[in-house]
């Protein structure tokens, strides 16, 4: 995703845009869930993975027919929009036209990205942990069933 946002959104934009990304992610998780807790409500713990499957299926369709990689290769796009991205994103530097080397021994031996890559992880693990035991906290601790998510 981020390699298409270096080619689409123009430099100045790009903060913006990938707050709105991020956001939208996080929305998602928390229209999910519920919707998720009335699905196995009505019909069972597996149609939620079938339900969320099919949405999923259906965002992709939707994807990979309106999102190309490049300005340049999408059919919709005004000239006058394309000019101004390819402009935009020529002038700041960030497209290349060919792969780069990954600097995997500077990387390797880069306390910040090493302090990133644990944060990450730990945070990673804390919330699939929540994420998977709060039903159950819920349940056992407070009395709430998803049952209880309807009203």
């Amino acid at each position: 995703m981020y390699a298409c946002i270096a080619q689409w959104i123009p430099p100045l934009e790009r903060p913006r845009f990938i707050a709105v990304v991020l956001y939208a992610i996080g929305l998602g998780t928390a229209v999910a869930l519920p919707m998720c807790g009335m699905v196995i409500d009505a019909a069972g713990w597996p149609t939620a993975f079938y339900v969320t499957g099919i949405c999923s299926l259906l965002w992709c369709v939707l994807w990979f027919s309106i999102i190309y990689s490049t300005p340049a290769q999408h059919p919709r796009i005004s000239r006058e929009e394309l000019q101004y991205i390819e402009n935009a994103v020529r002038s700041s530097g960030t497209s290349h036209n060919g792969p780069t080397r990954v600097p995997w021994k500077s990387m390797a031996t880069s306390l910040p990205f090493w302090a990133i890559t644990v944060t990450e992880m730990c945070n990673s693990y804390g919330i699939t942990i929540i994420r998977a035991q709060l039903p159950t906290f819920m349940k056992n601790i407070f009395g709430l069933s998803i049952k209880m998510v309807k009203t």
